[in-house]
């Protein structure tokens, strides 16, 4: 649990430096990289969507440090305006994301031009992943970093991106389920979900939260403001 005074600062120090990863094909059409789809998906996708994004998960945890550093760059966010007027628009590609039988990921906001630059900073996130709420609104409920594969061949991981040790998801291409619909090619990448707003039963960095729905009369989980407690 991380104590923070809004007043006074951080309670934690900071320091955590960009991790850069370069990517040849940077000039991609990049708004297909986001996990996409329609808004939910036959039983018959669920082992494939499973397999795809649990094959190299880590769905641990990040350190106080590492939660705060996030946090003190992204929280602003939970206004969907701020997100818009700092580049971020919603995925074209996307509807929001709902798998029966592991539970949902929201609305895909990404910055396109962040998700093109081959660099992966935790106090920068490609995407933003709201949830919606049943009055209408949107909650941010996860961040997303995203980055496009080099040699775009799903057989080889050698620039398997990381965030603070932990491994992302992919390499994974328009043959995900999760990009069923997809109305444009979907490069071959890799993306880590990291749920420092919402409670998530499955961990802080698996894909899928169980306790989110896109459908607004569901039962969802409260945002989780024990991630980053108030002193």
């Amino acid at each position: 649990m991380i104590g923070v005074n809004r007043a006074a600062g951080f309670s934690v120090a900071l320091g955590m430096k960009a991790i850069r990863f370069s990517s040849r094909l940077a000039t991609l059409t990049v708004a297909g990289l986001i996990i996409g789809g329609t808004a939910s998906m036959s039983a018959s996708t669920h082992a494939d969507v499973a397999v795809t994004h649990e094959d190299h998960a880590d769905n641990g945890e990040l350190t106080a440090e590492q939660q705060v550093e996030i946090y003190q760059a992204t929280a602003r966010f939970n206004d969907v305006d701020v997100a818009v007027a700092a580049g971020y628009a919603p995925a074209p590609i996307v509807e929001c994301v709902d798998v029966e039988g592991y539970g949902g990921m929201g609305l895909h906001y990404v910055n396109l031009a962040l998700a093109a630059d081959g660099v992966i900073d935790p106090a920068i996130p490609e995407v933003l992943v709201y949830v919606p709420t049943a009055d209408g609104g949107l909650e941010l409920g996860a961040v997303e970093y995203a980055n496009i594969d080099a040699d775009q061949d799903l057989a080889t991981d050698d620039d398997r991106p990381e965030l603070f040790g932990h491994e992302f998801d992919g390499p994974m291409d328009a043959t995900n389920p999760a990009h069923a619909g997809a109305p444009m090619p979907v490069p071959v990448h890799y993306d880590l979900h990291v749920w420092l707003y919402r409670e998530n039963p499955d961990g802080m960095l698996a894909a899928f939260n169980p306790d989110v729905s896109c459908r607004p009369d569901a039962p969802t989980a409260d945002p989780s403001p024990e991630r980053v407690t108030p002193i």
